[in-house]
């Protein structure tokens, strides 16, 4: 018994650490709230599991399963597909804008060109992004 209390201790004292690193961490803006919103609920929840008796007699009972490791597994196991699948959603939006910005550039570069065709048709001067001005002539 003294042993299960022993490790009840180390890992609601390391789960507190990690969630006061987690905040720390968003303080300092080096990770975004919104971004770690699903590491803190699943912090809050692991450190309630482990600190209120009540809740792993409830998911033994719950999952018919009387060993807590086993539920402590599950439900790691379903937060791990949950954060997976949390994951590929944010990466496809980033690829997603990451396409349209690409696009947008490409528009804006083929717009550049064609301005400075025309302004080097008129015979104006052409300055580069560093504002020295070029020579570029007008395709024939």
């Amino acid at each position: 018994m003294e042993t299960y209390i022993a490790i009840r201790i180390t890992v609601l004292l390391g789960l507190i650490g990690l969630f006061a690193y987690t905040v720390y961490l968003i303080r300092a803006k080096k990770l975004s709230a919104h971004l770690a919103m699903s590491w803190i609920i699943t912090e809050l929840v692991l450190i309630a599991t482990v600190a209120i008796e009540q809740i792993p007699a409830a998911l033994r009972r719950l999952v018919g399963d009387e060993n807590f490791y086993t539920v402590i597994l599950l439900l790691v196991i379903g937060w791990i597909i949950l954060l997976m699948l949390d994951t590929l959603v944010r990466v496809s939006d980033v690829e997603h804008r990451t396409r349209i910005m690409i696009q947008e550039n490409g528009l804006l570069q083929r717009r550049i060109e064609v301005l400075e065709e025309r302004a080097a048709a008129l015979g104006m001067p052409i300055q580069d992004h560093q504002g020295r001005e070029t020579e570029k002539h007008a395709k024939s």
